[in-house]
């Protein structure tokens, strides 16, 4: 399973995505901004 299929299954959505944001090594790579919805974060602190 992708990274981007786990965080979907666990029910964060994708906000954005910066280019180029982490050096690694000789190159750079995307930093993924997700979020969890509000209503999806309270049923987590209600288990």
């Amino acid at each position: 399973m992708t990274p981007h299929a786990q965080w979907k299954k666990e029910g964060f959505r994708r906000e954005g995505v910066l280019r180029d944001a982490i050096p690694d090594g000789d190159h750079y790579a995307d930093d993924i901004l997700t979020a969890l919805p509000e209503e999806d974060s309270r049923s987590l602190r209600d288990t």
